[in-house]
Order: C-alpha cells, then sequence, then structure tokens
C-alpha cells in the first residue's frame, strides 16, 4: 500500500511538472501501433495483477488530491514491471462536440485491465506504449 501511495503521487507529480513530449518519449515505453495484437494469450490474473489493480485504487482514495487515470496506469506500470511483468499503456481519445478532446489511459497485463476501466466505447485507442519487465 506504501509503495502504490508514493508511486502514485510521484507519477501524479510527473505528469504535471514534466512536457506531455517528455513523459511521451521516455517515461511510456516502446510506442506501438493501435493494430499490434496483444501479445500471447490471455492468462487468468495473477495475484500480483489483482494486488497491484487493489493497491492502485486504494492509493488513489487516500491522496489529498485527485489524479489522472494517466498517472494511476505509469504507477501500475511501474509496480508490475518491478515484479517481472510486461505491461501496456493504452490511450485513447473522443472528440466532444464543441471541439475539445476527451482522453483516457489505462493499463493491462497479460490480457487483463489492471487501471483505468478499459477503453470507454465512444473513444478510439490512439496509441500503445509497451514496458518489458525490469529482469
Amino acid at each position: 500500500m506504501c509503495e502504490a501511495t508514493l508511486t502514485l503521487a510521484a507519477m501524479a507529480l510527473t505528469l504535471r511538472i514534466l512536457p506531455s513530449r517528455y513523459v511521451t518519449r521516455h517515461l511510456l515505453g516502446k510506442a506501438l501501433g493501435v493494430e499490434t495484437p496483444l501479445a500471447g494469450p490471455r492468462t487468468p490474473p495473477s495475484s500480483v495483477i489483482a494486488a497491484t489493480s487493489r493497491a492502485i485504487h486504494r492509493a488513489d482514495t487516500l491522496l489529498p488530491f485527485p489524479t489522472l487515470c494517466l498517472a494511476q496506469a505509469m504507477a501500475g506500470r511501474a509496480m508490475l514491471r518491478r515484479r517481472g511483468e510486461t505491461v501496456r499503456i493504452h490511450l485513447s481519445v473522443r472528440m466532444t462536440n464543441n471541439g475539445q478532446n476527451a482522453a483516457h489511459a489505462w493499463l493491462t497485463c497479460h490480457g487483463h485491465v489492471v487501471v483505468g476501466l478499459g477503453r470507454p466505447g465512444d473513444q478510439v485507442e490512439i496509441a500503445r506504449f509497451e514496458s518489458a519487465a525490469f529482469r
């Protein structure tokens, strides 16, 4: 729980301080096309994936400030990579009637959504970023 809270706070702060182009190039991982199939067959969620998901959601409620879905995905990514998992951050967008973008990010591991609840039905996935596990 401590790890999730500290990692989520660090990612939220990172997104507030660093320019988005730096985050995209250096922190999200290897860019993949959205047509890139998800790696391998979907496997049952491991206890590590489930525990990470619960910890990130709980940490979000404990912090004194709201966190973006991208910060949550980045925090989950960092935690799972430290535990030897390969993960993907997905980004989607929807144009609203007044020309504003509505964006969303979520994290998957072995075909399971870890944080972010997956792609909203009214949005189009625009990017995937894969991060290999630390070995």
